[in-house]
């Protein structure tokens, strides 16, 4: 059987929309989990899959999707257009 060894810990400090925080903290007080542990998930998720959802995205995240759109319409081979929009394994 497989033991998991004690898990490192470590601080982070970042920005976050202060609407967003508290009812995030809310939202994880109503589950009785703590926020952190809700945030490790999400980066532990992240880590695994490099997927990101962004219900709320970013006027850059806006520009770049349209720089994308744009740069895909410019393509003329339909090989060409099926490998930019395979992702990619990693």
């Amino acid at each position: 059987m497989e033991t998991k060894s004690a898990t490192r810990k470590t601080t982070a400090l970042f920005s976050l929309d202060v609407e967003v925080k508290e009812k995030a903290q809310k939202a994880a007080k109503k589950i009785d989990l703590p926020l952190s542990s809700i945030v490790n998930n999400y980066l532990y998720h992240f880590n695994q899959n490099t997927d990101l959802v962004f219900e709320y995205p970013s006027p850059k995240l806006i520009k770049l999707i349209k720089e994308a759109k744009g740069d895909i319409k410019k393509v003329t081979s339909p090989l060409l257009l099926i490998m930019l929009m395979t992702p990619c394994a990693g």
